[in-house]
């Protein structure tokens, strides 16, 4: 909502070329009202009109001729500076108020329109605020390059104008972004009448050149003066509406409630304790043994982080979901692989490994495979036991630089598995060149697995398939003798859950899941 850099100095320096054009008009028409007065008052033009008497080639017609032109010339010069750099100015002033690519007001002009509405809105009706996203817009990018997105924007711009032009406006005030504001009807009607208008722009799709592209929005909605009383606090709540517009399954637009501030402020408190946390080492963490039903044998641990605040253990979804929310997602991975690799190195059996998750955004991070092996050397972990986990969004992005990464930490002698496999998107072809250890089957298909039929054949397809790729099978979530009975019909040699242990404090792991011959019965 601020003037970016480089349209501030522009502004400045047009600013100060104006002056200078007015300044130097000033001083050319002060030297020639001065010039003229001494002339008058010394006698100047007598002295000329004798000079040209005694010099008959210096007539004085000619030499007023000549000192009119240049005076004429001065002025005109001075008159076209001065126009050019008021031409100058508004041109600047449109381009800091207006998005160069859609000629929409931009975020700048947009509050100063918002204002205007609210200002002007009658006491008995709303201003409604609609924050618009283009989903997917960052795959249209991708897939049709930017030259195409660039047009998707022009065409979303010029539809939602012509559907809000009438006493509203239309703004893009981010990438992909735009805001649609307006006067409208306190009923709850004529919002849903107001969205739906703007939600047509969705119905034809867009052409340019031989692609056909279609869009959908989601959209966050809030009111003034029901939600907000200030254009900045209106548009926050717009933004909250729009991140759980697209954070549900089932909607694609939200009108603003007071608890989705509510929950911002509580999650951005939650933010700061957990960065204090973080330095202060108040986490802790908890290992859970994966277990070899056919041997009866604990093969590893996996590693979870665990935070108690004010007495009452927060939810490691919450805590995580924030720390990559509010950038603190490498910080907080930092201190799982050092406060686990620290606890484990001397407890784990020599068959034994450890398995840590690994976020996307930490794993892609251009420091994360130097800062691991020189953690690895510094606490002394064999790497053979310890095994990374990957979930398989982590390697869609940036795949020829996921290989290469993957590649250095092999050649360690560390190992990889996929988390929460099934529920992502992996290509079979590329799983195949990833060349992981492990295949850990998510949770969701064990619940049903005893009687879906579905479920069996899931799991019964990716064990088959682990075993082709000479990969392992991990399935989580076992709880009940009936699931790990008919997991091992299927297959399944490594199972997690609560059946046969709780996630527990080092301290208190039961010393039977360090043996290697102690059995479950034992």
């Amino acid at each position: 909502m601020t003037i970016h850099l480089r349209e501030a100095s522009h502004l400045v320096i047009n600013t100060i070329r104006q002056s200078s054009a007015l300044k130097d008009l000033l001083i050319w028409f002060v030297v020639t009202l001065l010039v003229s007065y001494f002339s008058i008052q010394y006698d100047a033009f007598e002295s000329f009109n004798e000079f040209s008497r005694e010099q008959e080639s210096w007539q004085l017609d000619e030499l007023f001729i000549v000192m009119f032109f240049i005076g004429v010339g001065g002025c005109l010069f001075g008159l076209r500076r001065y126009w050019d750099m008021q031409t100058y100015s508004r041109r600047l002033h449109r381009e800091a108020d207006f998005d160069s690519l859609t000629q929409l007001p931009n975020s700048r002009m947009a509050k100063r329109q918002l204002v205007n509405l609210m200002t002007h809105c009658p006491a008995d009706r709303y201003v409604i605020a609609v924050l618009l996203d283009i989903d997917n817009f960052g795959t249209i990018n991708h897939l049709y390059g930017r030259a195409t997105a660039d047009m998707v924007l022009k065409h979303v711009a010029t539809r939602l104008k012509l559907r809000n032009e009438q006493s509203g406006f239309v703004a893009r005030i981010n990438s992909d972004e735009f805001l649609a504001c307006d006067i409208c009807d306190t009923k709850l009607h004529a919002v849903e009448d107001y969205v739906a208008e703007l939600r047509r722009t969705e119905n034809v799709p867009i052409v340019i050149g031989k692609y056909i592209i279609n869009i959908r929005f989601s959209m966050g909605v809030a009111l003034f003066p029901k939600d907000s009383d200030n254009p900045e606090d209106l548009l926050r709540a717009t933004y909250l509406a729009l991140e759980q517009a697209k954070t549900t399954a089932g909607i694609d637009w939200y009108l603003y409630r007071e608890e989705l501030g509510q929950r911002r402020e509580y999650r951005e408190m939650l933010s700061r304790q957990l960065f204090k946390a973080i330095l202060n080492n108040e986490l802790f963490m908890v290992y859970q043994p994966i277990w070899d039903q056919q041997k009866h044998i604990c093969k590893g641990f996996e590693a979870l982080v665990r935070w108690n605040f004010q007495g009452a253990s927060v939810p490691p979804f919450l805590f995580v979901n924030i720390a990559e929310e509010y950038g603190l997602i490498n910080q907080l991975g930092d201190f799982v692989l050092r406060r686990s690799l620290t606890e484990m190195k001397d407890k784990l059996a020599d068959d034994q490994y450890l398995a840590i998750n690994i976020s996307g955004h930490q794993f892609q991070h251009e420091n994360f495979i130097p800062s691991l092996l020189e953690l690895v050397k510094t606490t002394e972990f064999k790497p053979h036991q310890l095994e990374l986990e990957l979930t398989e969004t982590t390697l869609i992005d940036n795949y020829e630089l996921l290989l290469e990464k993957l590649h250095r930490i092999r050649k360690k002698g560390i190992h990889v598995a996929i988390d929460d496999f099934g529920t992502g998107y992996s290509s079979l072809s590329r799983l195949n060149e990833l060349s992981v250890d492990k295949l850990k089957i998510d949770r969701s298909f064990v619940i049903g697995v005893v009687d879906g039929v579905r479920e069996q054949n899931i799991v019964e397809s990716i064990v088959a398939l682990g075993r082709k790729l000479n990969m392992q099978i991990v399935i989580e979530g076992v709880e009940t003798e009936e699931q790990m009975n008919k997991l091992l019909e299927l297959g399944c040699d490594l199972m997690q859950g609560y059946l046969f242990a709780r996630p527990a404090t080092l301290d208190k792991i039961e010393p039977r899941f360090f043996g290697i011959e102690n059995s479950l019965s034992e």
